[in-house]
């Protein structure tokens, strides 16, 4: 209460330790399958790339690498200022990386160091071991009643670096997404979505309703399809999700380590932008007149014919 973290105190007072999973603890009374087989399974191996899926048509427009140079160490600092949470695998969390980056003699230094680190990263291409501390996160395990949710929790110097790189390439990832994905940061995107999907459904013209629901969705996408497919529709943010995405992300939990080798990683700002870019070409193959997306979640309906309502539920 003394550091104003109101929410985090109301939290602690009214969690629930029970819903925090031991690695050992039997998945829904499952004899011999525990948590940790569960995480295992919601992080599968890499896969190969997709040759069907990858866009043969694209044009990417031209940048210059010259739009990064306005990250500055005044970008990190207004970056760091609107940085909350939990630490990650460091055990820092987003107050004291806070402190680190306003309040002391030496902090305008750091700013401009993690500025140039941002620079660097958006780019060059740089050796996957070399950055491995930088995006390891620490995992949590809670009980969904029934199954088990990982929660990835990124390191916080991680976050206020991608939060200052989202502000120079956000425009863009915006224009390319378009809008039907509308989780690409777009002002009011998931209410869009909501409204647009109850107008589809709506429509005097609905004559059918579909539920699906999507197991894992955000640890399926094929990370080295998407890369691909994002260098050549939005190449200003294809080098800095190279760079985190190429190689696999450490989760530690409870002493144990885990690869996260597919799809996006939880933690990071940028994983929604890559998340939408790396579906598109999904979307655009649908021939379907009247589609909107949020994520994994999509509603989509043909004009005249049979419409359908669909809805990816992450689980």
């Amino acid at each position: 209460m003394r550091q104003s973290r109101i929410g985090a105190a109301i939290r602690l007072l009214s969690r629930n330790n029970s819903n925090l999973l031991d690695l050992n603890t039997l998945v829904n009374g499952e004899e011999g399958r525990t948590v940790l087989d569960e995480l295992i399974a919601k992080h599968p191996n890499k896969a190969a790339i997709e040759r069907e899926a990858l866009l043969s048509n694209a044009t990417a427009k031209d940048f210059h690498s010259v739009i990064f140079e306005s990250i500055t160490g005044e970008s990190i600092h207004r970056s760091a200022l609107k940085t909350t949470g939990s630490a990650g695998p460091s055990g820092i969390d987003a107050l004291e990386w806070r402190r680190l980056c306003t309040s002391f003699k030496h902090s305008a230094d750091l700013c401009s160091s993690m500025a140039l680190v941002a620079k660097k990263l958006c780019v060059e291409y740089v050796d996957p071991d070399g950055i491995s501390s930088f995006i390891a996160s620490r995992l949590i395990a809670l009980d969904k009643w029934p199954g088990v949710r990982p929660i990835a929790i990124g390191e916080v110097s991680r976050r206020i670096i991608s939060k200052a790189i989202l502000a120079v390439v956000s425009d863009e990832v915006r224009e390319v997404a378009g809008c039907i994905q509308l989780c690409a940061d777009q002002d009011a995107g998931c209410e869009v979505a909501v409204r647009a999907m109850n107008a589809i459904f709506a429509d005097e013209h609905t004559e059918a309703a579909m539920l699906v629901d999507a197991t894992n969705e955000f640890n399926l996408l094929n990370r080295r399809t998407a890369l691909s497919n994002i260098h050549a529709i939005c190449p200003s943010i294809a080098t800095v999700l190279t760079n985190i995405y190429r190689g696999d992300g450490d989760f530690f939990i409870q002493g144990q380590l885990l690869k996260s080798r597919e799809s996006v990683m939880q933690g990071d700002p940028l994983a929604m932008s890559m998340y939408a870019l790396g579906i598109l070409p999904l979307i655009q193959k649908l021939d379907i007149t009247k589609q909107i997306w949020f994520a994994d979640g999509m509603a989509f309906g043909m004009l005249g014919l049979v419409k359908l309502y669909i809805y990816y539920w992450l689980i």
